[in-house]
Parts: structure tokens; C-alpha cells; sequence
């Protein structure tokens, strides 16, 4: 939590669901229009978001997930919409869109899902992906549902370094140091 989150009436809370991605993106550039990043360890947030009222998060926070592009991080996004509905909780679109514009304009291709999808994700997955536009819904459940691939939220690390350094490599180039 920074500093100013107990001076505003309505915050910008990020919730993250891997250790390294949370503490990437809390020190780094992601973080800073944040009042709070919480580290949500994959599954355990559904029952520790219990505590948002003892920490001072309140319904009228603005709240956002961002967890890996595959059918368990988008089910953990579903049941802890779900359970607390009272929250306004969405999808951080605009990290999924970098990822899925990094990985669309690349030969590099998504890992593939190692053991199996567990039934509760694969019903889900349809609610969990309505904040996307129905092209790009579409594409995320064919790869994760019939391709079987997943991409890491860590890709968003990997596209943000890559934008900087594009940039820098622009600037350098135009002669400017």
C-alpha cells in the first residue's frame, strides 16, 4: 500500500496472482498508478479477500485482477468476482491485450497446458472471458480449450522490457542519448 491510500476515498487496488509478476510489477513502472498491489498466491486469494474490509479496501474501490492467461487464472478471476460481487472487480485488459498483441505479432508461441484442465475452469472460462471483445474471447478459449496453450503473466515483464528497449534503441538511433 502506498502512502496515499488511506487519504483517498476510492483507490486503484491491482491484484496479481504470481510472486514474481506481483513484485515486477509493484517496484516497476505497472505499479505506479496503483494505491495498492496485493499479491493474490493463485487460488488463496478467494478466501483472504475476506479480509478487504479489515485493510480499508471498500466497495467503491476500483479493483483489478490480473492473473495468467490460462483457464485456472481466469477461474480464479470468475469465483472471486463471483464471491464478492459487491466489489468492483475486472479484468486489468489493458496487461492481457499487451501480452496477446506481443504474441499475436511474434513466431513465438504459447506453452503448452501441462496436466489437465479442471472441469470448474472449463465451465467458467465463457463468463470469466466477457470483458473481451468477442473475436478475441473466441481465440482465448480455442487456445486454451483446443489448443491447450496458456501464456504466463510474466510475459507482461517481457513485453514491457521489450517496449523499453525498442524505444531506447529509437531514440539512440534518431541521436538523441
Amino acid at each position: 500500500m502506498r502512502p496515499s491510500f488511506f487519504e483517498k476515498n476510492i483507490r486503484k487496488i491491482l491484484i496479481v496472482e504470481n510472486k514474481d509478476t506481483y513484485f515486477r510489477i509493484k517496484n516497476g513502472i505497472y505499479g505506479k498508478e496503483y494505491d495498492c498491489v496485493i499479491y493474490g498466491e493463485g487460488w488463496k486469494i478467494i478466501r483472504a479477500f475476506s479480509l478487504a474490509e479489515e485493510t480499508g479496501i471498500m466497495e467503491t474501490d476500483t479493483i483489478e485482477y490480473f492473473g495468467d492467461i490460462d483457464p485456472e487464472g481466469f477461474a480464479i478471476y470468475y469465483e472471486l468476482k463471483t464471491q464478492y460481487a459487491s466489489y468492483s472487480i475486472r479484468l486489468k485488459m489493458e496487461f492481457y491485450e499487451k501480452i496477446l498483441e506481443a504474441v499475436r505479432g511474434s513466431e513465438r508461441k504459447p506453452g503448452k497446458i501441462r496436466g489437465k484442465i479442471q472441469n470448474r475452469a472449463r465451465e467458467v472460462l465463457p463468463s470469466a472471458l466477457q470483458e473481451f471483445d468477442t473475436e478475441t474471447a473466441g481465440f482465448l478459449q480455442r487456445m486454451m480449450l483446443k489448443d491447450l496453450c496458456y501464456i504466463p503473466q510474466e510475459a507482461l515483464i517481457l513485453v514491457g522490457e521489450a517496449e523499453v528497449e525498442n524505444t531506447t534503441r529509437r531514440i539512440r538511433s534518431n541521436g538523441v542519448t
